[in-house]
């Protein structure tokens, strides 16, 4: 079978060495790095790209030498309670002293250009036949078989590096701007503290109140309420951690409900002037909801917080990016399986409320700011537009 470009469609199966993630028990696991344990990544490691956070250790006589991360290599997420998280996949950029477990595991490229594949495992393609799957009664993982019959187009090797050229230069131009939204970022904080100070500290001696007593908390909504039959393409986007980024919320289209969902889930709708925080995964992780983004759902993931009119929203946002309301945060984190914080802990952290006539004067001097990441997202949001459509045009 060819496709229009007259490249072989063949079977991955052909193409790759997939290698099983190791299998432990809590005894065979530390909190801490030593000579003798190796880091663990899991299914929550695996965003868009690897995050290195929130990792476990594993006793190295658990790891053979096949299970080292090795560049190139695509970790994909096999087998999870939650099914829209099985199939997600990232890329390794680099050898590493790193091992993962046992519900993930590699897809190692053999005769094809790593990069390739690994822009494969994100394209629409792939997406689509592993949500097919899923909506399968009870399949909550992927087997070998699953992905060694997985159809790919295969062009010649002068084209797949041509093609991983033409992608990786979209992508590099969207990690650029992230970077300058970051800085951007930088400035706008380093403004907060020359006029508020620490937030968690008060050394300015502010006023001082409960979240609780100043605003509304709400978490999402939990995996009771959401079903794989629920999560469409295209609909109303679910905002979760790795949904956040510089304090902005980037939707994901592919995690989506329906309008008559929306009716069941009609408490978690976000609003203007929300503000949304990671509860659990990326906890502390904060994001302001815009009017583009009036609408959307708090995801299991997050909690929202819609403060009164003594707290202007920009000033939330800023105190809750400040690294010692982060760590304050993670600090109320509890749970066995997977940290997480709830309402009430949230609820209870002291919040310094300094006049509001302050708090405006800070907005005007971060307006300019503003609105230079209101550029530098839409020209991302342009550059995405056309990755996309390069993608579809390749791997569709």
């Amino acid at each position: 079978m060819k496709n229009k470009y007259g490249w072989d469609i063949r079977k991955l199966g052909d193409f790759i060495e997939q290698v099983r993630g190791v299998s432990y028990k809590p005894s065979d696991l530390s909190s801490e790095l030593s000579e003798e344990y190796i880091p663990l990544l899991r299914a929550n490691n695996i965003q868009d790209e690897l995050h290195f956070n929130d990792m476990q250790f594993v006793s190295s006589t658990k790891v053979s030498k096949k299970q080292l991360l090795k560049s190139g290599d695509i970790l994909i997420c096999t087998s999870s309670g939650s099914k829209h998280l099985v199939g997600k996949a990232a890329q390794v950029k680099a050898d590493y002293k790193i091992t993962f477990g046992a519900f993930c595991k590699i897809i190692r490229p053999i005769n094809l250009d790593s990069r390739f594949l690994g822009h494969y495992f994100k394209s629409n393609l792939y997406r689509n036949i592993i949500s097919d799957l899923s909506r399968g009664a009870n399949i909550n993982n992927i087997k070998n078989e699953d992905i060694d019959s997985l159809k790919i187009p295969i062009p010649p090797l002068p084209t797949q590096h041509q093609i991983v050229s033409e992608l990786d230069a979209l992508s590099d131009i969207i990690t650029k701007k992230k970077q300058q939204l970051e800085e951007l970022d930088t400035l706008a904080q380093a403004t907060f503290y020359d006029m508020f100070g620490d937030p968690v500290n008060n050394e300015k001696d502010w006023e001082v109140d409960s979240i609780n007593n100043i605003s509304k908390i709400r978490i999402g909504p939990f995996g009771s309420l959401l079903h794989v039959e629920d999560y469409i393409v295209n609909g109303t986007p679910l905002v979760n951690p790795s949904h956040m980024s510089n304090g902005m919320i980037i939707p994901d289209y592919n995690l989506t409900v329906s309008s008559e969902k929306i009716k069941e889930l009609s408490s978690y709708l976000l609003k203007e002037g929300d503000l949304i925080v990671g509860r659990r995964g990326d906890i502390g992780r904060c994001a302001l909801v815009t009017e583009k983004e009036d609408g959307f759902i708090c995801g299991t993931g997050s909690l929202y917080i819609r403060f009164n009119s003594k707290i202007n929203p920009i000033y939330a946002l800023k105190t809750f990016s400040s690294k010692s309301m982060v760590l304050k945060l993670q600090e109320k984190a509890k749970g066995a399986t997977m940290l997480n914080i709830n309402a009430g802990s949230v609820g209870s952290l002291p919040f310094p409320i300094p006049p509001l006539k302050l708090q405006n004067k800070f907005i005007q001097k971060i307006e300019s700011i503003e609105k230079q990441k209101k550029l530098i997202s839409k020209s991302i949001d342009d550059v995405q537009q056309l990755f996309d459509y390069t993608m579809d045009k390749y791997f569709n």
